[in-house]
């Protein structure tokens, strides 16, 4: 018994489709979903390595979703682009959310009066 041969621009036109599904399937994820970053900078150090004059960088996983769910959370590790340079990308954690006064004594980050000591999973 043999098998019935598709002709080849029936394939063709297959494999197309299967292509051009896969790459919208693929922006979506980037833009709307998760996106990966290289970390620029050493400002994150110890938790997340980047220095540009050793060329190490870590690479992370941004959720993009869960900033259009809910509203961002104390010590969450954010994303961001510079206002005055597009270019540029920030990876900061949270510490002071809206409405609250934060000072920083001794090293300490104090926030309404209280010290804020981050939980020892961040």
């Amino acid at each position: 018994m043999t098998k019935k041969q598709k002709p080849a621009d029936l394939w063709f036109s297959e494999q197309l489709e299967a292509i051009a599904i896969a790459i919208a399937m693929a922006l979506v994820l980037k833009f709307f979903i998760v996106e990966a970053y290289q970390i620029p900078s050493g400002s994150m150090q110890p938790t997340i390595i980047g220095d540009s004059a050793s060329g190490i960088k870590d690479r992370i996983l941004a959720d993009k979703l869960v900033t259009m769910i809910r509203d961002p959370r104390r010590w969450e590790v954010m994303i961001f682009r510079f206002p005055l340079d597009e270019r540029r990308l920030y990876v900061k954690r949270i510490v002071g959310l809206p409405g609250e006064t934060m000072d920083i004594l001794g090293g300490d980050v104090f926030i309404d009066g209280a010290i804020a000591r981050k939980p020892d999973h961040v």
